[in-house]
């Protein structure tokens, strides 16, 4: 089944999608680009008085993901300012970092859905635009309790085995959906007390215009569709979360 967050192709249509990213289910301001490398790691046996030797693989490193993000308005940089570079900047004296969720079609492509953060860079101005720079690790914390079945594998009350790291990033993607088409329907409920304003002041020398009015339904219309789209992402999570037998899964 194709990642709920990565679009269909051709993708020379589908831009926008690239470049937007997600934060911890924050949607970040501007423009986003994302690179992701993982390399294997590897142990060198050298044979004794020879050139050369094996290369033995032994699983595999975490991946470093890079992520751009460039500003082109005030407003975009309040937003940025004031919910997204708290969570990203290093806090002195911490000794675990936090963990980050991502959400952006690179990270599914590439089965990143968590980071934490290395170094932030910025901002600097080119161009007549802000851009930061974000250098993370994927966070891949390893399961302290193991049974058979394999990494990770814990088991439920009714004696049925779960993944535990699994299922904490699906319960984490399920509630961020949620969150997101709650906002987009507050947006849209927001645009339609705008409109209702608008309509009975309209007749009485209001400085709305039919253009405007026009444009507050196709954004409450965009809103509501986002909305849905972002329940039926959770119903999608929610219907994984069943399959795999997860604790916290919502029953149906």
């Amino acid at each position: 089944m194709t990642a709920p967050f990565l679009p269909e192709a051709p993708w020379t249509t589908t831009r926008q999608f690239w470049d937007h990213i997600e934060l911890n289910g924050k949607e970040v301001p501007g423009i986003a680009t994302v690179e992701i490398e993982r390399a294997n790691k590897v142990d060198k046996k050298k044979a004794k008085g020879q050139h050369g030797g094996d290369k033995v693989y032994s699983g595999s490193e975490w991946a470093k993901v890079k992520i751009g993000i460039r500003i082109l308005t005030k407003e975009a940089f309040d937003v940025f300012r004031q919910t997204i570079l708290p969570m990203l900047e290093p806090v002195p004296g911490k000794k675990t970092p936090d963990v980050i969720s991502i959400r952006h079609a690179v990270a599914e492509v590439r089965n990143v859905s968590a980071i934490t953060i290395d170094k932030v860079e910025g901002p600097d101005i080119r161009d007549g635009a802000m851009e930061w720079q974000i250098d993370a690790t994927e966070h891949s914390k390893a399961s302290t309790e193991k049974a058979k079945g394999g990494y990770g594998q814990k088991v439920r009350y009714d004696g049925l085995q779960y993944d535990d790291q699994k299922c904490a990033i699906l319960l984490a993607r399920y509630n961020s959906e949620l969150a997101l088409a709650a906002s987009q329907r507050g947006l849209a409920a927001g645009l339609s007390t705008q409109m209702r304003q608008a309509t009975s002041n309209f007749a009485s020398a209001s400085l709305t215009t039919t253009e405007q009015l026009t444009k507050m339904q196709s954004d409450r219309e965009a809103a509501f569709n986002k909305a849905l789209s972002h329940d039926e992402n959770a119903r999608r999570i929610q219907d994984e979360m069943l399959a795999n037998r997860c604790p916290k899964a919502p029953p149906k």
